[in-house]
């Protein structure tokens, strides 16, 4: 078994060796690639929420991912289906024809952190696929239809911490919907803050009420966990009128 790490870089390389010639192995070690660095790109950090996105790809299965806390490694195995056509003449007619899938299996492992949310090393290591049936996800959480009138509609007539949960509550959201709620004090008085988010990679949605008034939007943009000065999806970006606007 061979421990493969796989940047860009060294990618190139393989697809201008051996593979050149045979477009299916070219499209699997491609696949590889690609998955090494969509799962370095990430934040998600739930074991069911990577195995949704690695199997967003076209051609790549997961076939067992081991059991973890957050602070271990993610590991799960997977089998890659590399395809391609060529060129062929039949009599006086050019035409293609698929050449035969090229498959094979890696045990992918992401660990470290280079800023809080991110996978710093990623690596895959060819192994013998096993002989099991691809596991399904579920798909990441997401807002319901019409979210800024439902929450928009649900605020408290004042900034009343306890009634800013019950209002939350009712929304009846997907249980992994981040949801972070606060108070403080701003130009306008007492204010409380309500964050909601889809994921780490989702949708943010902020709301705050003040003492005659209250207000639901959708800022247009979240920075990254670990930027300097970055304002993230969070009570007190609600609660300071962060990027405040219309969500229309």
């Amino acid at each position: 078994m061979r421990r493969l790490l796989l940047p860009l870089a060294a990618l190139a390389l393989l697809l201008t060796g051996c593979g050149v010639n045979d477009p299916a192995r070219a499209d699997f070690w491609a696949k590889a690639g690609t998955l090494t660095e969509t799962l370095k790109g990430t934040r998600f950090k739930e074991s069911e929420d990577l195995g949704f996105l690695i199997t967003r790809r076209e051609g790549v299965e997961v076939l067992s991912v081991a059991e973890r806390t957050r602070r271990d490694p993610f590991r799960a195995v997977v089998r890659v289906t590399g395809k391609g056509m060529i060129k062929v003449w039949e009599g006086r007619r050019e035409t293609l024809r698929a050449v035969p899938d090229v498959v094979g299996c890696f045990e992918a492992v992401a660990s470290g952190n280079a800023f809080p949310d991110f996978f710093a090393d990623v690596s895959l290591k060819e192994v013998t696929c096993p002989a099991t049936t691809p596991l399904g996800f579920r798909a990441h959480a997401r807002f319901p239809p019409r979210m800024y009138e439902r929450l928009q509609e649900t605020l408290p007539g004042r900034p009343d911490l306890a009634k800013a949960r019950e209002a939350v509550q009712r929304l009846d959201l997907d249980p992994r919907v981040v949801r972070e709620i606060a108070e403080g004090e701003t130009e306008k008085g007492r204010t409380v803050g309500i964050a909601l988010r889809e994921g780490p990679d989702g949708n943010c949605m902020y709301a705050r009420v003040w003492r005659g008034g209250s207000k639901a939007w959708a800022p247009y943009r979240i920075l990254p966990y670990g930027d300097a000065g970055a304002q993230t999806c969070t009570a007190t970006g609600a609660i300071n009128g962060y990027a405040e606007r219309a969500a229309h």
